[in-house]
């Protein structure tokens, strides 16, 4: 079980802890795992979508440390630009040194799609780029 409580045979399966979303189209039965794989530190989670009860989302979310405010604050401009030039917007926070990050795609059924994976991807050689930074 991936961190979260979700599975991603959960998702493909149409269920999201015991409630009915609809079926996703693009990503085959194992492509959303094999990706979870390869993105370190993401996991699956589930939540409510504001004013939409009982609707739910499960997203890919992930959590990015930095060395400081301002170098969060960068991190989220930076991304922002490739966010802005592929329209595909994330749902994301800061806190302090830390930016949070949950994607999924709402004309996917508030589910995660081939481009979340892609934006994922992105936004980890971002930050590598930023750790590298500090070493």
């Amino acid at each position: 079980m991936q961190a979260g409580g979700l599975k991603p045979a959960d998702v493909l399966d149409g269920r999201v802890r015991g409630t009915q979303v609809s079926r996703m189209n693009e990503l085959a039965g194992d492509e959303l795992e094999r990706a979870l794989e390869q993105l370190d530190g993401w996991a699956l989670v589930a939540s409510e979508v504001p004013g939409e009860k009982p609707q739910h989302r499960t997203e890919l979310n992930r959590a990015y440390e930095f060395a400081s405010f301002e170098e969060a604050m960068d991190f989220m401009a930076a991304a922002a630009r490739h966010i802005s030039s592929v329209n595909h917007h994330p749902r994301w926070g800061n806190r302090w040194r830390t930016v949070t990050v949950w994607l999924c795609t709402w004309a996917m059924g508030n589910k995660p799609s081939p481009r979340d994976i892609e934006l994922a991807h992105f936004l980890d050689q971002l930050y590598r780029g930023y750790k590298q930074h500090r070493s």
